[in-house]
């Protein structure tokens, strides 16, 4: 879904969340991407009361103010087009962005 997302960014994402509600991504056409994201424990299981099943994660982070992170690795992939987009823009070098290329992020 995020093929770009890296070490070094979900370390930033646990930098932003120090101190606040929590953090999470923002790709680059400035849409929260609340599947990649650091909360803080304590507000989440405070918030996790009743019958949750089904409901949507955003119904349980309601009213919390994450810090936004915006970046580069919040390219989201969710059909193919967003893959073809996706690959195009690795240009010659496929592994780029890759988990063969997270060590040296």
């Amino acid at each position: 879904d995020l093929p770009f997302l890296d070490p070094a960014t979900v370390t930033a994402l646990r930098a932003a969340a120090d101190g606040a509600d929590g953090a999470l991504l923002v790709d680059a056409d400035g849409r929260d991407q609340v599947l990649t994201s650091c909360w803080t424990t304590a507000l989440l299981v405070e918030r996790a009361v009743g019958d949750l099943a089904g409901a949507p994660l955003r119904a349980l982070l309601r009213g919390l103010e994450p810090v936004r992170v915006p970046s580069a690795a919040g390219v989201d992939v969710d059909t193919p087009d967003d893959l073809d987009r996706a690959r195009a823009s690795l240009g010659d070098d496929p592994h780029r962005g890759s988990c063969a290329d997270a060590g040296s992020a």
